[in-house]
C-alpha cells in the first residue's frame, strides 16, 4: 500500500519487540500516538494534545498518516484502543471513526492477552470487546497460511498449544523437544514472568568472562510501588552482554530493541551497540503513575536497558527465534505457551550420540541446575601434600553406631559415589570406626534441639552440621578413611551422604521417643476430631492461598535482594530461594480449574478486579484442613490457661513432631527426579518450606484464638473515685 498507491501509512506494532521485526519504519502504536502508557483520561489527552509541545511531533504524525496499521492486535487492551480512537478524532478534528484514518489490524486473539494495569484503571480486557472494534473492524480476512513454520506435527502442536488444548501426540511432541541444544548456539530463554527473566538473566551474566559494572538506580518513593517498574533497582553489566531497551530513546531506538554492550568504564554511562550503532545510554525516569490521583508516587533514575539472556514470552511475541530454551513453570497466562513454541521455524535435530532422547520427562522441579552438596555448605578444605601422617592417624571421639549400615547402602545402590571403593570396605574397622565418629557428631549435635527444641535451635544445628561437614575434623577423618592426602569428590560425597544419613536416621529415632512419650502422658480421653462447616472449609482454603502467596512474595523479594551482590553465599541463597518458589508454583491452579463447591466462597468473596487471589489445588488444600485440625488442638482456652505465652511455642512444636503431618506435605511434591540436584538439598528446601508455610498460618490462627480468649476472660470493673 505504502509503495504501490504512495498512501502515507504508519506502521506500528503493540509492542517494540514486535515493532522491531516490520520493517517500513515501524514504531510502537503507544509512541506513534502519543498516549505513552495510558496513564491520562480523554480529556487530559486533548489538552495535552492542544497545548503541550512533547506531544507535537505525535499530534503531527496522527494528522499526517492517511493508513494505520497495528500489528499484535491481541495485546492492545479495549481501554487503549478506545483512547486510540477518540484521540485521533480530536486531533484531526473528525469525527468518523479514527478522525477517517484507515486502519488496518492484524494479529491472533488465541495468543497473548493484554496486560493488566489496575493502577491505570486498565483491565486488561481484549480490544475485541469493545464497541469500537466491533464498528470499526467490520471486514475480517482469515489468515490460513503459516509463514514461520512448515512441519505439519510442529504446526499443529502450535495451535493447539494456543487453544489451550494440546492432544497426546503435541504432548508426546513436546517432550522429545526436551533434549540438549547444540553448543556454541544463540540460545534465548523464554519465561513468563519478568521475576524469572531477571534471575535467569544474572544467572547467565555470572558465567560470562569479564569485570562486573554496577549501577546502582536513584530511587523516589516507596520501595513496594518502584517493584512494579521495569527498570532495575542494580543493573548489572559485562563487556558483550546482550541488552534490551525498555524505552524509546530516539528515532530508531524503540523499546523492545536488541543490542550487545560496547564498553563499559567506571562513573561512566555503558556504551550499547545496536544493529552497528554505537550508543551511550543516558538515564532515563520511571514513574509509578496513580490515575485515581493523578500524580507520580514513585520514582527510579536508572538506564533504560535490561539484561537480554532471558526475556519474556511477551517481549518474544512477534519475533523468529532460531533456538528456544521454555520454562513451561513460569507461564501463568493463556496463549504464553503456543507463543513461545511458535517463536521456531523448524524443531531441533537430535543429537548425534541420541544423549537427548535419554532425557528424563518425569522431573518436575528441574527448571534450573542448583549447586551440588559441597556448593551448599562451601569449599571443602584441601589439606598440602605434605600434612603429617601422625595429624591423619589421629583419635577421634567415636560412638557405638545402632543402625544398620546395610540399610544406608540399600537406600543409595545406585549411586556412583558408593562405587569408589569395593564392597567388603564398607565392612573394614576403618569404615565402621568413621561411622561410628560420625555418629558420636550426630548425637552430639541433637542433644540440644531436643532439650529444648525451638525453630531457632533447629535452624542453629543445621547450621552446625554443615559447619562440621566443612570442618579439618571431618576432612582428617575422611583422610585418615581413604589413606589419602587430598579427597576427591566422591569419596567427600560418600562421607556426607553417610552424615545426612545418620542424622535423619538419629533425629527419626529421637522423635518417636518423644511422640511415645507424649502419648503415655495424654489424658485418657480422645481427641475429638475436629469438625469444619462449610464456612470453615472456605476459610481455610483462602488462607491455604493466602499463605502460599506469601511465602513465595518473600523468597521472590530475597531473590531480588540479592541480585547484584557478588559473594558466593549470597549467590547460592539467591539460587535456593529462588528453587523454593519454583517449587511453590506447584500448588496454584487456576480459577477455571478451580472446584465448584463451597470451598471456593470466601474466595469469591474477597476476589477484587484482578482476579489476583492464589487458590491451591486439592491436595494443597487437605493439608491446610489437617494443618488447622492439629493448631486448633493446640490453641484452645486450655492450652491458653496452662501455657499462657508459651501456647505458640507449644502448637510449634507439636506440628513439627506430626510425622503424618510432614509425610502429607513431603507428598504434595511427588517424585522427586533430578541428576543435578542432591537428594540432601531437595528435602532441606521441602523441610523449609514446610516450617515458613506452617508458621505463617499458626501465627494467623493463633491471633484469631487469641483474641477469643481474652474475650473470654472477665475483666475486673474499674472503681469510681467519689
Amino acid at each position: 500500500m505504502k509503495l504501490k498507491h504512495h498512501k502515507r501509512v504508519a506502521v506500528t506494532a503493540t509492542t517494540g519487540m514486535a515493532s522491531t521485526q516490520l520493517g517500513f519504519e515501524a514504531t510502537t502504536l503507544h509512541h506513534w500516538s502519543g498516549i505513552l502508557d495510558g496513564r491520562y483520561i480523554i480529556d487530559q489527552m486533548k489538552e495535552l494534545y492542544d497545548h503541550d509541545d512533547r506531544f507535537a511531533a505525535a499530534k503531527l504524525r496522527i494528522q499526517q498518516t492517511e493508513c494505520l496499521m497495528i500489528d499484535e492486535i491481541s495485546m492492545l487492551s479495549r481501554k487503549i484502543l478506545e483512547l486510540l480512537e477518540s484521540v485521533c478524532r480530536h486531533v484531526r478534528r473528525n469525527e468518523n471513526m479514527f478522525g477517517g484514518i484507515q486502519v488496518i489490524v492484524c494479529g491472533d486473539f488465541k495468543q497473548l492477552p493484554p496486560v493488566p494495569n489496575h493502577r491505570l484503571q486498565d483491565d486488561g480486557c481484549y480490544c475485541l470487546e469493545s464497541d469500537v472494534f466491533k464498528n470499526a473492524f467490520v471486514h475480517h480476512i482469515n489468515l490460513t497460511k503459516v509463514i514461520r513454520q512448515n512441519e505439519a506435527d510442529l504446526i499443529k502442536a502450535v495451535h493447539e498449544l494456543c487453544d489451550g488444548s494440546p492432544s497426546e501426540e503435541t504432548v508426546a511432541l513436546l517432550k522429545s523437544l526436551d533434549r540438549p541444544l547444540p553448543d556454541n548456539t544463540k540460545i534465548t530463554s523464554l519465561y513468563g514472568t519478568n521475576f524469572d527473566v531477571n534471575f535467569i538473566n544474572h544467572e547467565k551474566l555470572e558465567d560470562l568472562a569479564g569485570e562486573e559494572f554496577v549501577f546502582k538506580a536513584k530511587d523516589e518513593g516507596p520501595q513496594n510501588l518502584l517493584a512494579s517498574t521495569n527498570a532495575a533497582k542494580t543493573l548489572v553489566l559485562k563487556m558483550g552482554s546482550p541488552i534490551i531497551l525498555i524505552r524509546n530513546i530516539s528515532e530508531g531506538l524503540f523499546n523492545g530493541a536488541r543490542g550487545m554492550v560496547h564498553s563499559l568504564k567506571k562513573d561512566s554511562p555503558p556504551v550499547i551497540n545496536i544493529n552497528g550503532k554505537i550508543i551511550t545510554i543516558p538515564t532515563y525516569k520511571f514513574d509509578v503513575f496513580d490515575m485515581q490521583k493523578n500524580k507520580v508516587l514513585a520514582s527510579r533514575m536508572q538506564y533504560p536497558i535490561m539484561l537480554a539472556f532471558a526475556m519474556t514470552v511477551h517481549r518474544a511475541q512477534g519475533q523468529t527465534l532460531q533456538y528456544v530454551d521454555v520454562d513451561c513453570y513460569s507461564f501463568f497466562a493463556a496463549g504464553q505457551m503456543g507463543v513461545a513454541v511458535g517463536r521456531v521455524e523448524t524443531k531441533a535435530e537430535p543429537l548425534d550420540d541420541l544423549s537427548c532422547c535419554k532425557t528424563n520427562t518425569t522431573t518436575k522441579l528441574s527448571s534450573i541446575v542448583l549447586p551440588s552438596t559441597s556448593d551448599f555448605i562451601d569449599d571443602i578444605p584441601e589439606d598440602s601434600d605434605n600434612e603429617n601422617d601422625d595429624e591423619i592417624d589421629l583419635d577421634l571421639p567415636t560412638l557405638q553406631n545402632p543402625y544398620e549400615i546395610q540399610d544406608f547402602l540399600l537406600a543409595n545402590e545406585n549411586s556412583s559415589f558408593l562405587s569408589v571403593v569395593s564392597a567388603d570396605f564398607y565392612t573394614t574397622p576403618a569404615f565402621l570406626s568413621h561411622v561410628n565418629f560420625l555418629y558420636f557428631k550426630v548425637n552430639e549435635l541433637t542433644l540440644n534441639p531436643f532439650t529444648k527444641s525451638t525453630t531457632q535451635q533447629w535452624n542453629s544445628t543445621y547450621a552446625d552440621l554443615n559447619t562440621f561437614l566443612t570442618s579439618n575434623e571431618h576432612s582428617r577423618s575422611c583422610q585418615k578413611l581413604f589413606k589419602v592426602h587430598n579427597l576427591n569428590k566422591q569419596q567427600n560425597k560418600l562421607s556426607t551422604k553417610l552424615m545426612f544419613w545418620l542424622f535423619d536416621k538419629h533425629v527419626e529415632m529421637k522423635a518417636k521417643n518423644i511422640v511415645s512419650s507424649q502419648l503415655e502422658l495424654m489424658e485418657t480421653r480422645e481427641k475429638q476430631p475436629v469438625k469444619h462447616s462449610s464456612a470453615g472449609e472456605a476459610k481455610i482454603r483462602y488462607l491455604a492461598g493466602a499463605c502460599c502467596n506469601k511465602i513465595s512474595s518473600r523468597l521472590r523479594n530475597s531473590v531480588l535482594r540479592k541480585i547484584g551482590q557478588t559473594s558466593k553465599k549470597s549467590k547460592i541463597a539467591r539460587t535456593l530461594d529462588y528453587k523454593k518458589n519454583a517449587m511453590l508454583k506447584i500448588f496454584r491452579i487456576e480459577e477455571s480449574e478451580a472446584p465448584h463447591n463451597s470451598s471456593m466462597s470466601e474466595i469469591e468473596n474477597k476476589q477484587g478486579a484482578s482476579r489476583g487471589l492464589t487458590i491451591v489445588n486439592d491436595d494443597v488444600f487437605n493439608f491446610f484442613i489437617k494443618l488447622n485440625a492439629v493448631v486448633q488442638h493446640n490453641c484452645t482456652f486450655e492450652h491458653f490457661h496452662i501455657h499462657a505465652h508459651k501456647t505458640f511455642h507449644f502448637c510449634r512444636n507439636s506440628i513439627d513432631s506430626d510425622i503424618e503431618l510432614l509425610d502429607c506435605w513431603i507428598n504434595l511434591f511427588g517424585e522427586i527426579v533430578d541428576d543435578n540436584v542432591e537428594h540432601e538439598i531437595f528435602l532441606v528446601l521441602i523441610m523449609e518450606l514446610f516450617k515458613d508455610i506452617t508458621e505463617h498460618f499458626v501465627r494467623i490462627a493463633f491471633v484469631d484464638a487469641l483474641k477469643s480468649f481474652k474475650a473470654s476472660v472477665p475483666r475486673k470493673k474499674k472503681s469510681s473515685q467519689k
